[in-house]
């Protein structure tokens, strides 16, 4: 747990969740927060103009975890019209008390010792604020998540494979992967810094936050231990392409016109030939549907091309070095249709 000798109380973390028509997930994503081993949570349901029975699900839980329940956890409950996420993550941590923020989305749960574990990990990398002193180190502490698909929790399959670049290569890194991810907790002095959400976002909205938050500064510490379940299925906004990949190439234009940003002469065009390339998830997504069907040359090309776009991305540079090797496109073939099998792949799924 999160202490030292002059702040013997944990920190309080205000967790972000917000919520449309999520009545089949939420319950499981409120149980699992609720029965958290962390003593100072509060839960903050945003019901984003639910038609379902989200809201008063929502109050269920507020009435049973209320404020000063003996656990230290209580959920609290708001209500706005349709907004989108953006606009509900920012009203929750408009309203938050905590000195930390955490996102847990309706669809997604965590493990008892999810909070613990990455406040921990906050303070080994020195990210204990001193007594009198509230501001914190400026660090994002991103956990890893088993992914929960049709199939269940497969244990070999986590949402973030990739080792996290060095904190000197963040800056550069972030520019072609969102190398945090939604499962992160952070002071809230981040906020009062680089801002909240963009609410004309509508994807991507979370590397559009850490683009900010890591070009200024800010670095990312990785709590490699799967302490959470990333849900994928046909209804993840992941999978709604896309959408998604407009939202990437909104995230890179917005970044190309903010001075804030910093970026160098050789970013710059890294950002323009990534823009005018395409997106190297489509780019692997397209890849990985070509082994499927059984195009071997198309899914090497098209590899290689998405390496080539995201050189931080070290598996998919790996395959790509496959893809050179005498049947390595076979083999890469047969290994896509194990992986299918394994997650209860649909085409729903497809990223």
């Amino acid at each position: 747990m999160i202490r030292d000798a002059e702040n013997p109380t944990p920190p309080r973390i205000s967790v972000v969740t917000p919520c449309h028509n999520a009545v089949a997930t939420l319950g499981g994503t409120l149980s699992s927060l609720v029965t958290a081993d962390y003593p100072d949570l509060e839960i903050l349901v945003v019901d984003d103009g639910s038609s379902d029975a989200s809201l008063r699900l929502a109050e269920t839980y507020a009435s049973q975890w209320p404020a000063g329940h003996p656990t230290g956890t209580c959920v609290r409950v708001l209500r706005q019209d349709r907004g989108g996420v953006s606009s509900a993550r920012n009203r929750a941590m408009s309203e938050a008390t905590g000195d930390f923020l955490a996102f847990v989305d309706a669809d997604d749960m965590v493990l008892p010792q999810y909070f613990s574990v990455a406040m921990n990990a906050f303070a080994a990398a020195g990210g204990l604020p001193r007594a009198g002193d509230r501001s914190a180190s400026r660090l994002i502490v991103v956990s890893n998540a088993h992914l929960l698909t049709p199939s269940g929790i497969n244990p070999g399959r986590v949402l973030l494979r990739d080792p996290l670049p060095s904190a000197s290569r963040q800056p550069g890194s972030i520019l072609t992967n969102n190398i945090a991810g939604i499962f992160a907790i952070f002071p809230r002095e981040l906020l009062e810094e680089v801002g909240y959400f963009d609410e004309d976002l509508d994807y991507c909205e979370d590397w559009d936050l850490w683009l900010r938050a890591v070009r200024r500064g800010w670095r990312i510490v990785r709590q490699d231990n799967p302490t959470a379940l990333y849900r994928w299925t046909g209804q993840s906004a992941s999978t709604q392409r896309e959408n998604m990949y407009a939202g990437e190439d909104a995230v890179l234009l917005k970044a190309l016109g903010d001075p804030a940003m910093g970026l160098t002469a050789d970013e710059r065009i890294n950002v323009e030939r990534r823009l005018a390339a395409g997106s190297p998830i489509r780019l692997s997504s397209e890849a990985e549907n070509a082994f499927r069907q059984g195009d071997l040359k198309l899914g090497a090309r098209l590899l290689r091309q998405a390496a080539q776009l995201a050189p931080s991305q070290r598996r998919l540079r790996v395959k790509s070095i496959i893809s050179y090797l005498p049947y390595g496109s076979a083999w890469l073939g047969r290994r896509q249709r194990i992986l299918d099998e394994r997650v209860g792949f649909t085409r729903e799924m497809t990223r």
